[in-house]
């Protein structure tokens, strides 16, 4: 699921969460994987991970930039 919904994220001056009105139609369409608010739960708790893992990532390479 995850790996699916990441490319919904809306992009800006940075990298943004999954919305959750694109976790709801994912949910409605799969169906039976488990209350919603689980489901949210476990996405968002991965999308946070990543989007830490992004970070890091991008600011070690402003990091190599930069001297």
């Amino acid at each position: 699921a995850f790996s699916m919904l990441t490319g919904s994220r809306r992009l800006g001056m940075s990298l943004g969460g999954i919305p959750i009105s694109e976790m709801l139609i994912y949910w409605s369409k799969i169906g039976n994987i488990g209350p919603f608010d689980e489901f949210v739960s476990i996405i968002n708790a991965m999308d946070a991970k990543y989007l830490q893992h992004v970070a890091k990532t991008q600011d070690e390479q402003r990091k190599q930039r930069n001297g």
